[in-house]
Parts: C-alpha cells; structure tokens; sequence
C-alpha cells in the first residue's frame, strides 16, 4: 500500500525538470460534516417507527374501547385511582406482544440489512471524496490509490446497526407496554392511555434520531482513522464542530495532536455518542521528509 510519502515521492520524479512541486500546507483543508448521511439514516428510521406505532395502535384499539366504554360509567366522583383493571391489564400486555411479533415478521433482518447497507455506503462514499478532496487541494495527489481495505468497516457497521434497530423497537414496545400496565393498575382514563402511546412515540422517535447522529459519527470517524494509517499517518489533530454543542473535554482536546495508536480517554473523534468532532489529518512527520 502506498503512503502518502511516497505518494508524493512519485508525484516529484514525475515532475522533474520541470517547476517543483509545492510541498503542500501544514494544514488541509476542512473535512465536511456528514450531515446529509445523519438525515438519511433517520429518514430511513422513521418508517419503521411509524409501523410500530400503527401496528401497536391497531392491535390496542379493542382494549382502549372497552376502557373508553368504563369511563363512561364512572361517575364525577369516582376518583381516577379508584380501582384497577385486571382484565385489560392481562389484554394490553398481550396486544403489545402481538404487535411486536408483527412488527418483527414485517421488517424482517434481511430488510434491515440492506437498509444499513445503503446508510453504511452512503456514509463511506462521502468520507472518501471528503479524504480525496483534502489531500488533492493540498497536495495535488490522489491518495484514492492507496485506498486501504474497508469492507470489514462497512460490514460490521451494517451488523450492529441491525441489532440496533431492532433493539430500538423492542425497547418502544416494552416501554409502551411497562407504562400501560402501570396505568391501567391505577386505574388511567382511556385519554391518558392514548397520552402513553404517544408519550412513548415521541421517546422513541428522540432514539432514532440519537442513532442516526452517533452511527453516522462512528462510521465517519473509523473510516477517517483507517484512511489516514493506510497513508502512513501516525498522528492526527483534533478539530470540533465548533458550537456550543461540542462538550467540555472535547473543547480542551481541540487543536491538540494525537498519536492514532495512543487514543485519549475520551477515545478518537466520533467514538463518543453523539461526538461530532473528527481528526485533521498531521501530515508534519510527512512534510519533514520531504
């Protein structure tokens, strides 16, 4: 594999005779955000999550009726916690179960793998015209050619974010389920029991968009890190988003530069959740040699 050294080496002795060639900055040009990657991936989410909910909607539609029907015997003065439900208790909890296996025959692991598959390409064809960009502006030379193996990246990026999506949805129907449960013992209006549903929604539809943020930013920041060590470079420097978003820790490693074998406590850029840092790459070493 050829390292951005000799990259350069070749870059030269094809260029003698003639005017010689710039070394390059000591600072790249700035890697965009995978923003558009993020977006994609919870646009992808947000179907699934919606099937949810409408399977789990249908399926607990006979239970709220009958709640709705003995609400509407209570009379004003009969208290909200008055009594519990055994009966619909016992029903939901079985509804909730039915619509997660539902939900599980309809999306199926083969469609979630390809739905990761598609998130993990996008992700890594950005990162790489990102990584060509950068060394072409700065160093006129194409580090594509040196283009390390990264299908186990990509591969277990797509396998993890099954098992991720499918965590997500399981958690959505326990947690729907755990609420309801707790309602229904104290005896919770049918209004209040639709407020759980949607309460839950909403908790998840928050997940969703925690996922799409930290897988993107972990896959950006794994692909940055093999790139630039099959380039020979050793070190990189920290660089944030620079906004009030980025955390404390993160601010303090700004600017710093970091061995790639020797990463701090926080772990490289990207390895955080959420972390929407990345590592300019500290081509220095390689200048030196020039």
């Amino acid at each position: 594999m050829k390292t951005l050294a000799s990259l350069m080496a070749e870059r030269r002795a094809a260029m003698a005779g003639r005017a010689p060639p710039r070394r390059g900055p000591r600072r790249l040009p700035r890697q965009a955000e995978p923003e558009s990657q993020r977006l994609l991936y919870l646009r992808l989410l947000r179907p699934l999550l919606r099937d949810a909910h409408a399977i789990l909607k249908a399926e607990l539609r006979p239970v709220l009726e009958g709640v709705r029907a003995e609400d509407a015997q209570r009379t004003d003065a009969s208290p909200d916690g008055g009594f519990g439900r055994p009966g619909p208790t016992v029903e939901a909890r079985a509804a909730v179960r039915r619509a997660a296996k539902q939900w599980l025959a309809e999306v199926p692991t083969p469609k979630l793998l390809r739905l990761a598959g598609v998130v993990a390409g996008k992700v890594s064809d950005f990162q790489r015209a990102q990584f060509r960009r950068v060394f072409k502006e700065g160093f006129s030379v194409d580090v594509l050619a040196a283009e390390p193996h990264l299908r186990p990246l990509v591969d277990a990026f797509t396998r993890d974010n099954v098992a991720l999506i499918q965590s997500m949805a399981s958690s959505y129907f326990e947690e729907v389920e755990a609420h309801l449960v707790q309602a229904l013992t104290t005896g919770a209006r049918a209004e209040q029991l639709a407020e759980v549903l949607q309460q839950r929604y909403s908790v998840s539809e928050s997940k969703a968009a925690l996922i799409a943020n930290d897988q993107v930013g972990k896959l950006y920041g794994s692909l940055n890190k093999t790139r630039q060590e099959g380039l020979g470079i050793t070190h990189y420097v920290w660089r944030t988003a620079r906004d009030n978003r980025v955390r404390p820790e993160h601010v303090a490693l700004s600017g710093k530069r970091i061995p790639w074998d020797k990463p701090p406590p926080e772990g490289h850029p990207g390895h955080a959740v959420n972390c929407r840092c990345y590592a300019d790459p500290d081509v220095e070493s390689v200048l030196d040699t020039l």
